[in-house]
Formats: structure tokens, C-alpha cells, sequence
């Protein structure tokens, strides 16, 4: 095998692993803590889309614009049940 090709192969599987490890994260914290899913979600996605020879910034940009305000309305969403929850006790 080459060395462009190994080195090829190498940084696909990081790449990919990467992919992986933000999903199963995400998966994994659901329920706990929903902002870092959606963080992790949001990196993933990134992840793959930087990863291609050449990205493109319009994509690149409305993914860390969707995951902004996913973030946001998750943070909004949590302070709402959790005054919702202070009024109710």
C-alpha cells in the first residue's frame, strides 16, 4: 500500500470515529442533559462537512447556525420548565 494511500485511509477512519464517538455521546446523554446532545450533534455534523477535501462555508455556516439556536431554545426550554417547576412547589 502507499503511503498517500494509508495516510488517506488513517485520516478517513479518524474522521469517522470522530463522527461516531459525537454521536453515541449525543445518544448517550439525551435524556440527562439535552443542550450537550445537541452540541455534540452539532460538532458531528461539522465534523463530516469539514472533512471533505473542500468544504464549503455556506454549509458550514448553517450548521453552526442550526446548532446555535438549537442550543438556545433547549437553554430556553430548561429555564422554562425550571421556573415552571419553582412556581409549582
Amino acid at each position: 500500500m502507499r503511503p498517500e494511500t494509508l495516510a488517506s485511509v488513517m485520516s478517513s477512519s479518524i474522521v469517522v470515529g470522530m463522527v461516531l464517538v459525537g454521536l453515541f455521546t449525543a445518544w448517550r446523554s439525551w435524556r440527562r442533559n439535552r443542550t450537550f446532545s445537541w452540541c455534540a450533534l452539532g460538532t458531528s455534523a461539522l465534523i463530516a462537512a469539514c472533512a471533505s477535501g473542500k468544504p464549503n462555508t455556506a454549509i458550514t455556516n448553517k450548521i453552526l447556525l442550526l446548532t446555535t439556536i438549537a442550543v438556545g431554545l433547549q437553554i430556553v426550554y430548561d429555564g422554562y420548565k425550571h421556573q415552571k417547576a419553582n412556581k409549582a412547589s
